[in-house]
């Protein structure tokens, strides 16, 4: 049996928790609302389960209640969940829409770290 992965960081949302391992690798648990963890559907996840859906490791995560987001390790930001008020950076206008898998924020620098509000989102380039 592989031993279990060495957390780096742990943030926490509503309903919701994240890690990222040394690998970077995300794992999440708890309520999947809004898609807040990138899985298909909003059903409850009871154990931590790795997060595939960026096909890079990453250097940071930040999640509240209804979005998240993550760098990578070649400094992109990408941001998924409840897209409202622009807190995902977006940029396309579009009000109150769920985005179940990560989309790329576009930024002209690398970015470091990333940290989330309530309903917006915060680079550190």
């Amino acid at each position: 049996m592989a031993p279990p992965p060495v957390i780096r960081k742990v943030v926490l949302g509503g309903h919701h928790g994240m890690a990222l391992d040394d690998k970077g690798n995300i794992w999440g648990w708890g309520y999947n609302e809004r898609y807040c963890l990138a899985q298909p559907n909003i059903n409850n996840i009871y154990k931590p389960v790795k997060i595939n859906v960026l096909d890079k490791p990453c250097l940071d995560i930040a999640t509240e209640l209804y979005h998240s987001a993550a760098v990578t390790d070649d400094g992109k930001l990408y941001a998924w969940g409840h897209s409202v008020y622009g807190n995902l950076g977006l940029g396309t206008g579009e009000e109150d829409k769920l985005l179940r898998q990560p989309q790329h924020v576009p930024f002209s620098d690398k970015i470091k770290a990333v940290q989330v509000g309530y309903w917006s989102t915060l680079v550190f380039a």
